[in-house]
């Protein structure tokens, strides 16, 4: 019941005050994300351009994906252990990440991946600024893709700075949902799969219709 309201708040927020503050202008793929591959196993893999990534993500899932799944986004350690946030995370059954524990940190996550749900991961980790030439994945995807054999449905979030008024405008584009381990493919090629995963994040804006 608690995931359920949280969920549905998420969406009364976003479809209302979030929709001021960073008003969707160009959404592009939708129909990559209305198969019934959506129902998972499934990753879902984003840049990262902000703190409200996730709940765009799910915002979009929620509303164009016939399977409207339940995303188990991972969330950093410090967030997670926050009073107020840290109890919003958990209710929204997210996993808790940190750094120095090694990829088995992420053991769990493939567990739930080889269950059938279906996760968000940010490959680069943190928010980044730099320019997309500049940017270079975290190995965690990689062990993700590799150990689960999930496939991957990358995602590209951007956000423009609204000319006349505060806010920002969204950019989204979603990609075909693809798998990209190979047989071949072994726990020593972990960062090689992640570098492809964010690749294809940044090369599937340019493919897809105009949704708005």
């Amino acid at each position: 019941m608690k995931y359920v309201m949280l969920k549905f708040g998420t969406y009364l927020l976003f479809q209302t005050v979030g929709r001021i503050v960073s008003t969707p202008k160009v959404i592009r793929g939708i129909e990559n994300i209305q198969g019934a591959q959506l129902a998972g196993p499934l990753i879902i893999a984003s840049n990262h351009e902000a703190r409200i990534d996730p709940a765009w993500i799910f915002l979009m899932m929620y509303l164009h994906s016939k399977e409207q799944p339940d995303i188990r986004f991972l969330a950093w350690y410090t967030f997670y252990d926050m009073p107020i946030l840290g109890w919003y995370i958990k209710g929204m059954k997210c996993f808790r990440i940190e750094s120095g524990k090694g990829l088995e940190i992420l053991d769990p996550v493939v567990r739930a991946l080889c269950e059938g749900s279906v996760v968000g991961i940010f490959p680069e980790g943190k928010i980044r600024k730099k320019t997309e030439k500049d940017k270079r994945a975290k190995r965690g995807v990689g062990y993700l893709a590799i150990q689960s054999q999930a496939p991957v449905l990358p995602v590209y979030i951007k956000y423009h700075k609204k000319k006349w008024f505060p806010g920002y405008w969204l950019e989204m584009h979603f990609g075909k949902i693809w798998n990209p381990v190979t047989s071949e493919l072994t726990l020593d090629d972990v960062q090689k799969v992640s570098d492809d995963i964010l690749k294809k994040i940044y090369d599937v804006k340019s493919t897809q219709k105009n949704h708005l």
